[in-house]
């Protein structure tokens, strides 16, 4: 783990190569939990991870390959760094889409906890989303790692003992949790199934704390600080575990008290418990030691980002589609016209967001020069 003062949003142009090594890694790290987690019988997971990767994802992941072979030290140093930081964000991604979810499906609110995590998982890196997806939210989630990785959970970072405790109890849970799954889908049935998947992002949380215990230094921060960021912090993760299991337990309601009202009965009440739960992210989010330039950095990039990302995306698919080239890259046979489908999606996104962050940050300077 890096430390957290480590971890900052650039606004030069020639570092884009770092975010673009995150991507990448966060898209092949998702994809390939698609399949030890979730293989029926047909192989048919397997199946579409192949696909992914050779097509879709094989695109930036190529970029990765070529770069890295050409780009020399500094661009290795730069790949081996965001897998660095990787496994733990593509956890929070799946965290938080499940947190977010009730917001998205609207009336399927309460089927959160009955939605199979393989399609959560396959949605992630679906062709024609994962890529805006990741770009959209990778820089949120960036500074929700900024947060965790300062909380104030300052009486691990200078003991040795205890940290050792929190790393093994992290990776104990996560074996429980992973083999009680394969145990209940294997000999227990769906019903009992629906009672891991309810508890699985709540466990997934306490394994994160557990596991960032580990790479937590606060050694710049005050006593104050501590204290603030320590209070935060827990306030949020009660707030984000007692919303979750609010919720859980209204879902559990509905399916076996209220099943046949279960469509029309208590949405609202599901979406403010996903509310709740979302302000315990970002009280979680306070007890970062974020500075002023830092937050002014977010809002540039996530303007650039995450609106133009989306304009992009919608722009760019509706253009390929009237212009006849999906259609035609769709009749030719094999795996030839995926990728290059793909690979004229992705780069065309990736370049002419790049150009919207670029003429963003340019609007931005001229309003200053103007002050």
């Amino acid at each position: 783990m890096t430390n957290c003062s480590k971890i900052k949003i650039t606004n030069n142009p020639k570092l884009y190569q770092i975010e673009l090594a995150r991507i990448i890694a966060c898209l092949f790290v998702i994809a390939y939990h698609v399949v030890p987690f979730w293989l029926d019988h047909t192989g048919f997971y397997k199946i579409r991870l192949a696909e992914r990767i050779f097509t879709l994802d094989g695109v930036p992941v190529f970029w990765a390959i070529f770069g890295y072979f050409l780009g020399g030290r500094k661009y290795k140093n730069i790949l081996k760094n965001a897998f660095v930081h990787i496994l733990f964000s593509s956890v929070i991604v799946l965290c938080l889409y499940a947190t977010i979810q009730p917001w998205l499906y609207g009336e399927n609110a309460l089927r959160i906890v009955s939605y199979p995590w393989e399609e959560v998982l396959f949605n992630l890196t679906h062709r024609g989303i994962n890529m805006s997806m990741c770009l959209h939210l990778w820089y949120v989630f960036r500074y929700i790692e900024v947060a965790l990785l300062s909380f104030g959970l300052i009486c691990f970072s200078h003991n040795t003992k205890r940290r050792k405790i929190c790393l093994w109890a992290g990776i104990i849970i996560l074996l429980l949790t992973t083999m009680g799954r394969w145990g209940v889908r294997i000999y227990g049935g769906i019903e009992v199934d629906k009672v891991f998947a309810a508890m699985s992002p709540i466990i997934a949380w306490i394994s994160i704390v557990c596991y960032i215990v580990l790479g937590c230094e606060m050694k710049e921060c005050t006593p104050k600080i501590q204290k603030r960021n320590l209070y935060y912090f827990s306030m949020g993760m009660v707030v984000f575990l007692a919303a979750n299991s609010m919720r859980f337990i209204l879902q559990y309601i509905l399916d076996r008290v209220l099943r046949e009202y279960a469509d029309k009965t208590l949405m609202g009440t599901a979406n403010i418990f996903s509310f709740t739960s979302t302000i315990g992210l970002l009280l979680m989010f306070l007890s970062a030691k974020v500075k002023s330039i830092e937050v002014q950095n977010l809002v540039r990039w996530l303007g650039g980002k995450t609106f133009g990302i989306y304009l992009v995306h919608w722009a760019v698919m509706e253009k390929l589609a009237s212009l006849g080239f999906t259609a035609f890259l769709k009749r030719m046979q094999g795996i030839v016209g995926e990728i290059i489908y793909s690979f004229v999606y992705i780069t065309t996104v990736f370049v002419i967001s790049l150009l919207l962050v670029w003429v963003f940050e340019k609007t931005i300077r001229l309003l200053r020069m103007r002050r």
